[in-house]
């Protein structure tokens, strides 16, 4: 973060900084944190290995645990698609061919159920959301997807635990 004396406007700082093409700075939503008689500026961008969707946010609607479970879902059953989504926040996902894990979020409860790859992302930080397209390179087979569930989840969030 950059740090700059108290004294002016601080959109006036932060334009003044953004022109000079400070790295993190931006003069239409600065983060502005007071430290003392220091202004810190910044912006708020979370780093996600992990793509954490609902079924609203993209999360593809053909992939059902009842169906993975009697029939198991691979990779191959996903080739040559492409999926939306949409996160709230700004966020940014490792990019292809890097592997981002695939979460789904069901009424706050997560299930892990493979890797996808971030092939498109966009962050529009006038309506503080990201979005961006992926494809499925892997689904973990039922047992290994519980096993991860219970191992990658914080403590309340398993999907498979009971209530």
């Amino acid at each position: 973060m950059h740090s700059s004396p108290v004294s002016g406007s601080s959109a006036v700082v932060a334009h003044s900084l953004w022109e000079r093409g400070v790295a993190g700075s931006n003069p239409v939503s600065p983060i502005l944190v007071r430290h003392g008689n220091t202004i810190l500026m910044g912006s708020h961008i979370e780093l996600n290995d992990t793509l954490q969707i609902t079924n609203e946010q993209g999360f593809p609607a053909e992939l059902t645990l009842e169906q993975h479970v009697k029939q198991p879902f691979t990779a191959d059953d996903f080739r040559g698609r492409v999926f939306s989504f949409t996160k709230p926040d700004l966020r940014i996902y490792h990019p292809a061919p890097n592997r981002v894990f695939l979460a789904q979020n069901i009424g706050g409860k997560w299930i892990y159920w493979g890797h996808v790859q971030i092939i498109k992302q966009s962050i529009n930080a006038e309506q503080q959301t990201t979005l961006g397209e992926f494809i499925i390179t892997k689904i973990y087979s039922p047992e290994y997807q519980r096993d991860m569930t219970a191992n990658e989840t914080d403590e309340g969030k398993n999907f498979f635990e009971p209530v």
